[in-house]
């Protein structure tokens, strides 16, 4: 069973990224991420390692099976967009955008497998 498989790029840190590890990424210049701050942010990736040091490269999972912070309690097959700490928070209103599916169960604070799909937004049927 695959556990991990995910497309990823390098780019660099806009600064010390070292305690945001599995948290959402956005980008702040060319080719460089920070942390995620709230539901407006449109998330590339989950950050996959700790660089220390601005300019440093940030590994950024971009879609497929990779590991997550959760901020709130979250459920299998939840759609999850970004909170204001770069974690996942569970989405369902109509137009929220959402970045990756929960492939586990999770409470506040817990890193869980998600299916990075890209930024979407929930549309009612």
């Amino acid at each position: 069973m695959l556990t991990e498989g995910t497309l990823t790029y390098s780019f660099k840190a806009a600064g010390d990224l070292s305690g945001n590890q599995y948290e959402a990424m956005i980008m702040s210049a060319p080719k460089t991420v920070t942390v995620a701050t709230g539901t407006t942010n449109t998330v590339v990736g989950i950050l996959q390692n700790a660089p220390d040091a601005a300019g440093e490269a940030a590994h950024v999972a971009l879609i497929g099976v990779c590991k997550a912070k959760v901020g709130a309690t979250t459920t299998d097959g939840a759609y999850l967009g970004p909170a204001a700490d770069g974690a996942l928070d569970p989405v369902t209103a109509d137009g929220a955008e959402y970045c990756a599916i929960a492939l586990d169960d999770g409470a506040d604070g817990d890193i869980i497998e998600v299916l990075l799909v890209g930024a979407q937004t929930i549309s009612a049927p």
